[in-house]
């Protein structure tokens, strides 16, 4: 709606918070569509950082992206896609 990426992006990361904070319980039930949309959020959320936000940006967000990732591939569930073991900052 507003055109804006970094607040796009701060949105997306809102959310993932929300769900690890709340929702990772949810990651071991015996549907993986829950597990799936978030790896996929995760995965779009740095695709939209490497893409609209300039090179400072994208050290300010390593920590948490990586804390997410860590989490996502801990449970040792298959994706369909690949999803990085880490964000690369570049």
């Amino acid at each position: 709606m507003t055109k804006d990426a970094k607040l796009e992006i701060d949105l997306h990361l809102y959310l993932l918070r929300l769900i690890f904070d709340n929702f990772t319980g949810q990651f071991d039930s015996y549907y993986k569509a829950f597990y799936t949309a978030t790896a996929r959020l995760l995965q779009r959320t740095m695709q939209l950082i490497r893409k609209n936000l300039h090179e400072d940006y994208h050290l300010e967000y390593k920590e948490e992206l990586d804390s997410f990732l860590e989490q996502i591939h801990s449970r040792n569930k298959p994706l369909s896609f690949d999803l990085a073991r880490e964000f690369v900052v570049e």
